[in-house]
């Protein structure tokens, strides 16, 4: 098939369009989710539950998908599977081991944590019932926005920079540039979480999670050609902070059974060392897949 010549400006059009509508429909519907309370029950106890707090925080993210199917068909001609995994169709064998793994090494990292005295870990107690609302709601609405935010903030920039994900095994691209772009989308990576709560708590230690994730989750994607890493762990992130242990000043509203409090100075810190572990980690565990993915590509 002939390469389009303006391939690169098609995805540039198409990331502004989604940011943009991201951006303004976005907040346009949540202003209409927002004045629900007040234009039928404001003393209602749902209109002030996590509940309803959860859905409006991810309407942002369901307006971006709508933008998903416009850009991607009529303008990249693309379909979301291919941005998942250029090459062959979506590896969910990869993508479930990475999950588990990385759920239950965040879940244990929280509980070391209480043990070497970063935080009390406090036991929530009530909402019981709102809990196990919310829990199907969030199985649903949490992989939408954690998909959206890998396609918008890997896949499409990606597409940008290098058009295809090969860069680590083309030729004419070196191991150095490889981490070069992953440190470039890994910084874009922070632009949108600038405003969460937790950075202006924690800003040094907040930034550097953001950059280390974001750029370690695009190496995983040079390197293997698809998504499945980078998706695996952001999912397992979330689902532990908002099923298992939230901390105060999160931007994820949740009701896990704990919530991490009295945090000491430089808590975070450790949370980016094991973050950085277990990419590690999941590295060594998938050598053979990874030497699989290499050598497809050769």
């Amino acid at each position: 098939m002939k390469e389009n010549k303006n391939y690169r400006l098609l995805w540039i059009i198409s990331f502004f369009v989604i940011v943009s509508f991201w951006l303004l429909l976005g907040s346009t519907l949540i202003n209409i989710y927002s004045n629900l309370s007040y234009s039928l029950d404001n003393n209602n106890n749902f209109f002030n539950s996590e509940i309803y707090n959860y859905i409006g925080a991810n309407i942002p993210f369901l307006s971006m998908w709508l933008v998903f199917y416009f850009c991607f068909k009529y303008i990249n001609n693309i379909k979301i599977s291919k941005l998942i995994n250029s090459k062959t169709s979506i590896d969910v064998k990869l993508f479930t081991r990475v999950f588990i793994f990385s759920i239950t090494f965040f879940i244990v990292v929280i509980l070391i944590g209480a043990l070497l005295n970063l935080y009390d870990l406090e036991f929530i107690e009530n909402k019981w019932v709102e809990r196990l609302i919310l829990i199907p709601i969030t199985i649903i609405l949490t992989p939408l926005q954690v998909i959206a935010e890998e396609i918008l903030f890997r896949a499409v920039i990606l597409k940008i920079i290098i058009k295809d994900y090969d860069a680590l095994t083309n030729k004419k691209k070196t191991l150095l540039h490889s981490i070069i772009i992953s440190l470039l989308v890994g910084i874009i990576f922070i632009i949108p979480h600038l405003y969460n709560p937790e950075v202006d708590s924690n800003f040094i230690s907040a930034i550097s999670y953001y950059l280390l994730f974001g750029s370690l989750a695009t190496f995983s994607i040079l390197v293997t050609s698809g998504l499945e890493i980078a998706i695996a762990i952001h999912l397992a992130n979330n689902f532990a902070i908002t099923f298992f242990s939230t901390y105060e000043n999160s931007a994820l509203t949740s009701i896990p059974l704990f919530i991490e409090r009295n945090e000491i100075n430089g808590a975070k810190y450790f949370e980016v060392f094991c973050l950085l572990l277990l990419f590690v980690i999941i590295a060594i565990r998938e050598r053979n897949k990874i030497k699989a993915y290499l050598s497809q590509k050769q």
